[in-house]
């Protein structure tokens, strides 16, 4: 990110004025945004920080290794529960149309319009609670870029790093002007992507495709009583001729004899009823005319034993 020198006499709307004669307005805007964005996210992680260490002083996670990436109380069911995901349909083919710009405010900055990937850019995202966790991907002649950088990569150095905005998609070449092949985007065929900075796993599910999680393990009543919460967002993404298209089709949610639909916002499902036999699956689907799906929270279990397959933290 490009420090300023200007003096703190000026105001903020002063400030975001200079941004705009240097860089064109959007790009004054993304600065302000991502700066204050930048702030909020050092007070979450320092709160979260604070909060685990409390909760492993009073022995309710691990401390160590295991207890960055262990969620949920004591008695977890990893061992006696397991899972396994696999994804069935045909992953979206997205296009990318245009040259890259250069950014004469950078050191080794471009840029691609890219307004219809709004919903899933890393700071909107990042700022709805789900971290920098685009599921996008770069490529220069079938080579990816390093995805979810920050400023300094895609401004200051020639690092071969992206960023997706809500406007553009941010990024550096390996040399200053080595922008000539063939530009292509893609999605991440990870299950799960890992997100930026804590590298937890996030389930997406693309339109066109489902993915079905297999549960192996029948359930113990001396476990208590059983449950089950999933809890996912369902992303508008445009194209580039249509950047604000509203999703047609229903996502879906099916498990143990009971579905959900939806189209915008969220879609969830809590079930009660444990399954009759060792082994059953949640399906979450949505057709090519759907909507993205990111899933938030998977949760299997109680409050005393439970086995966590996605949620903050994890």
């Amino acid at each position: 990110m490009v420090r300023s020198s200007i003096p703190p006499v000026l105001s903020l709307g002063a400030f975001v004025l200079l941004l705009g004669a240097c860089g064109g307005p959007d790009l004054a805007q993304l600065e302000v945004e991502q700066r204050a964005l930048e702030r909020e996210v050092a007070v979450l992680r320092s709160n979260v920080a604070t909060m685990r260490a409390r909760m492993q002083a009073e022995d309710l996670i691990p401390s160590g290794p295991a207890g960055a990436s262990t969620v949920g109380p004591r008695g977890g069911l990893a061992g006696e529960l397991s899972f396994s995901v696999t994804r069935s349909g045909q992953l979206p083919e997205l296009e990318l149309p245009g040259e890259p710009e250069r950014r004469s405010d950078t050191d080794c900055g471009w840029r691609f319009s890219a307004p219809w990937l709004e919903a899933i850019s890393d700071l909107s995202l990042e700022k709805s609670g789900s971290g920098r966790s685009s599921p996008i991907l770069l490529q220069l002649d079938g080579s990816n870029l390093s995805p979810h950088a920050m400023p300094p990569r895609f401004e200051r150095s020639c690092s071969g790093a992206f960023r997706v905005q809500p406007k553009y998609i941010f990024f550096s070449p390996w040399s200053p002007d080595a922008v000539e092949g063939t530009w292509t985007l893609s999605v991440d065929e990870a299950i799960p992507v890992p997100r930026a900075i804590d590298g937890r796993g996030m389930y997406w599910i693309y339109p066109g495709t489902s993915l079905t999680f297999s549960f192996e393990g029948a359930w113990d009543e001396s476990w208590g009583d059983f449950g089950l919460v999933f809890d996912a967002r369902l992303l508008p993404v445009g194209t580039p001729d249509r950047p604000r298209l509203v999703p047609s089709g229903q996502a879906s949610v099916s498990a143990l004899g009971q579905t959900r639909e939806g189209r915008e916002n969220r879609l969830g499902l809590k079930i009660e009823t444990p399954p009759s036999g060792s082994s059953w699956e949640l399906v979450v689907a949505t057709p090519g005319d759907g909507p993205w799906v990111l899933i938030e929270t998977l949760f299997i279990g109680n409050e005393e034993r439970s086995l966590v397959v996605s949620a903050e933290g994890s």
